[in-house]
């Protein structure tokens, strides 16, 4: 189980004609677009101060230089050896020092390469405003789903420490002192959205009704991270800066041409967006 991580945003950023070269030269030019994902000095809560809507917006950014990235992954603890106390060397008796063990191993990660291509018109293209809506609406966004849909497998296809309770308190409560035990903070509850209204209605019952429930409520002081992709049922709760990461190759593109088949011939425009990234959980101990 986890909470949405307190991550740095910003508002999407818009392009301008100006932005593709289009004032002088409309043919083959291309901009990048900057980053898909929320990151400016705020920190965001968009349903105001209670938690993120999507992985997406929460995950822990890692920017890579290549197409594919060795990490360390943490491995299970349980039976690792650890430090121990040793008493002062005499001149009779010295005491090994006894080694460690590291419970983990290197994996390697490749990124891939998502893109998505639309066609304008000419006509449109001569719409500043229309563009720029059409960009961070059809394009953008739709990357920043993928993405999403991409972050919510590979969690979900983890192996975690699995536990219950008799209430969606209790089983959050206890999940918490599961991931403490583990020598991690619980920052992030990351659910669907009809498990997170049930949590709701569940904590209005314990204050005693709805008009006791605060309008930024955090059960047990947890961040929530709501998302449709999480299956109705399962709640994580996880020390989330620790947990997960999604490497990201460059920032995203978008690019613009009329000379794709034939675009110039009927006075179309051929937009392409595209973004290399890869998820991966580097720490299943953390959730």
């Amino acid at each position: 189980m986890r909470r949405p991580v307190e991550v740095n945003a910003a508002p999407s950023q818009f392009l301008t004609r100006d932005a593709f070269g289009l004032a002088d030269e409309p043919i083959n030019t291309s901009e990048p677009v900057g980053s898909l994902f929320l990151s400016s000095p705020q920190k965001l809560m968009l349903d105001g101060g209670r938690g993120l809507f999507a992985l997406v917006d929460s995950i822990r950014k890692m920017a890579v230089t290549g197409n594919s990235v060795e990490a360390v992954v943490a491995g299970s603890p349980d039976g690792a050896r650890t430090p121990g106390w040793v008493d002062e060397p005499n001149s009779t008796t010295i005491t090994a020092k006894p080694y460690v063990e590291v419970a983990a191993t290197t994996e390697t990660f490749n990124l891939r390469q998502l893109a998505a291509l639309l066609k304008i018109t000419k006509i449109m293209l001569e719409d500043s405003n229309y563009i720029r809506s059409f960009v961070d609406q059809e394009l953008l966004k739709g990357l920043r789903r993928e993405i999403n849909t991409e972050i919510a497998n590979v969690l979900k296809a983890g192996t975690y420490d699995d536990v219950t309770g008799d209430s969606y308190l209790e089983a959050i409560r206890n999940a918490i002192g599961c991931v403490e035990s583990k020598g991690y903070q619980a920052e992030y509850l990351i659910g669907n959205p009809a498990d997170l209204a049930l949590i709701d209605m569940e904590m209005a019952a314990a204050l005693g009704g709805l008009s006791a429930l605060p309008y930024q409520s955090r059960p047990w002081g947890l961040g929530v991270v709501v998302d449709p992709l999480i299956p109705a049922g399962e709640l994580y709760v996880a020390e989330w800066s620790s947990a997960m990461v999604l490497f990201e190759r460059n920032r995203a593109t978008v690019e613009i041409s009329d000379s794709n088949v034939d675009d110039w011939e009927k006075n179309l425009y051929t937009l392409r967006s595209e973004v290399r990234v890869a998820a991966a959980v580097l720490n299943p101990n953390a959730i």
